[in-house]
């Protein structure tokens, strides 16, 4: 690697950002460099501290197992983090901390020897990381903290032998981490405060038959009523789906599930393989998201909670049906207004048939499609209203389908801006975040020397859809590659074989998502 590419490198990284070139060769001349697989150790916590490690490219997570023999996740470690930076700064010191690849990482590193005879000419840079680094063992002691501390949840339940309670309780034992106690809350305030002052590092339930008084209501952290509905808890009312039970554990015990679906057309449809294979092996999913064909696929899902019916209207709709009648019906939303090729409704009458007409907020898993705004060129998440303009606006490509006036907004679809809309689950702060990206690059066209105007605009699109994907791929704790390359997005032939695709990688990951959901 040149010292210019390195030097680069290094600037990114907040440690060295205001060095100057001088300076950043002598750092660069001292860097080794390695990889190491996903699923590996970079460090093992108690082992020597020798060197500062910098991530070139890829994700890991640093990680201490407390005292009671669990994994405590201290952190997320992306492309421009760094890792090790006390081992500069103690000679002999061991890592208080392991960290993990969480998918196949670029490191480079800097030894305490190494580093030593930088700061013998440059001290200011040793000023520097100190105060880094008393940042960051803050940071690292508030979060063990945290973990370490009781979390009460008052349920408010007449009845103890109800279905709901049960299936609340049984589930809570299932994935928490911490250990989880039962206690009667009608019982003399002074007892029951002495009892939850005994107990540590846990989950402790309170049960109630009413609403609590001002002592447990202060000390709680969530309130569960499976009475009625409320506005500062959590409802769990008689008539609840088995689901909502178990959506609630996973909020209050930080294991919330969801997915981003990718744009891609035929190739897209992977992701009823992935769906179907997550769904065999009982992964739930709190949230579900996609871009386009991931947008198409995805709401569908989100009401049925299966990828039946979808697979059913697609094979009735495209696959089954004369390409003579086909392209009559294409002909019928043929756009005038040199706006776009064809109307933004080309897939009401199929969406009529597999979700019907609904409003996105009666889907049974929470569901966005994603959107790019022509005007401000930021994307939008649709997670209101009409289901079927939703996805209609999600699929809505430039050039090929019209724009679509919302309010101050000129609307089309995601790809322009997200084509795996993996932020979204950042922002709705999803625990476990999946992503299903679906290679961008080769979906529309073949490029040849040749190649002529729409050719070149096409490729040029997809180039564009292709690093944003995989920049998105990174903030996700779980990546699905369905292997679907060279597969054009409008080859129906391939629909069977995509879907295969789709359940093949998604097995893959399995062992890897049960791991993060039963014990993280």
């Amino acid at each position: 690697m040149s010292n210019f590419n390195t030097i680069d490198i290094l600037k990114s990284f907040s440690l060295f950002s205001h060095l100057e070139d001088n300076d950043l060769i002598e750092i660069s001349n001292a860097l080794e460099f390695e990889q190491i697989a996903k699923g590996n150790n970079i460090v093992n916590e108690g082992d020597d501290g020798d060197k500062i490690y910098f991530i070139l490219d890829g994700n890991a997570e640093a990680y201490i197992i407390n005292q009671h023999g669990q994994e405590i996740i201290l952190s997320s470690l992306n492309k421009g983090s760094y890792f090790g930076e006390l081992a500069l700064l103690t000679p002999g010191g061991k890592r208080n901390a392991s960290v993990r690849a969480k998918t196949n990482c670029k490191l480079a590193s800097l030894s305490y020897e190494k580093f030593n005879s930088i700061i013998a000419t440059h001290p200011y840079i040793k000023d520097d990381l100190i105060k880094l680094l008393c940042k960051h063992l803050g940071k690292t002691l508030h979060v063990i903290t945290e973990k370490e501390k009781n979390i009460i949840v008052v349920m408010i339940c007449p009845d103890e032998s109800t279905y709901n309670i049960q299936q609340f309780e049984q589930y809570f034992n299932k994935i928490s981490q911490k250990s989880v106690v039962i206690l009667n809350g009608n019982i003399p305030q002074n007892e029951l405060a002495k009892k939850i002052d005994s107990i540590h590092n846990s989950y402790i339930l309170v049960k109630v038959r009413k609403k609590p008084f001002p002592f447990l209501t202060d000390k709680a952290n969530y309130i569960v009523n499976f009475i009625e509905t409320i506005d500062d808890g959590f409802s769990l009312t008689p008539n609840v789906s088995l689901w909502k039970i178990q959506n609630t554990v996973r909020r209050i015990t930080k294991k919330t599930i969801g997915i981003a679906l990718c744009s891609g057309g035929v190739p897209a449809f992977a992701h009823i393989g992935v769906l179907n294979t997550l769904k065999k092996e009982n992964i739930p999913l709190d949230y579900i998201v996609g871009t386009s064909a991931g947008a198409f696929i995805g709401g569908c899902f989100a009401f049925h909670g299966s990828t039946e019916k979808l697979i059913n209207g697609y094979i009735n709709f495209f696959k089954e049906k004369p390409k003579i009648k086909l392209f009559i019906e294409m002909c019928t939303h043929l756009s005038f207004n040199f706006r776009g090729i064809f109307k933004n409704t080309f897939l009401t009458p199929l969406l009529i048939t597999l979700v019907g007409d609904k409003n996105i907020e009666e889907a049974t898993i929470p569901f966005a499609a994603i959107a790019s705004d022509l005007f401000t060129g930021n994307t939008v998440v649709l997670e209101k209203g009409s289901v079927i303009n939703s996805i209609n606006i999600s699929n809505a490509a430039a050039v090929f389908s019209e724009p679509v006036k919302v309010d101050n907004q000129l609307l089309i679809d995601g790809v322009a801006t997200a084509p795996l809309p993996v932020k979204v689950l950042v922002d709705k702060e999803i625990d476990i975040k999946i992503a299903v990206p679906i290679p961008q690059l080769d979906l529309i066209v073949p490029i040849k020397p040749n190649s002529k105007l729409l050719a070149i605009y096409m490729r040029s699109r997809s180039m564009m859809a292709e690093q944003i994907m995989n920049e998105c791929a990174l903030l996700a704790d779980v990546i699905i590659r369905p292997e679907v390359s060279g597969i054009y997005m409008d080859d129906s032939t391939k629909f069977d074989s995509v879907i295969q695709a789709g359940e093949d990688a998604a097995r893959l990951a399995i062992k890897r998502i049960k791991y993060l959901l039963n014990h993280e």
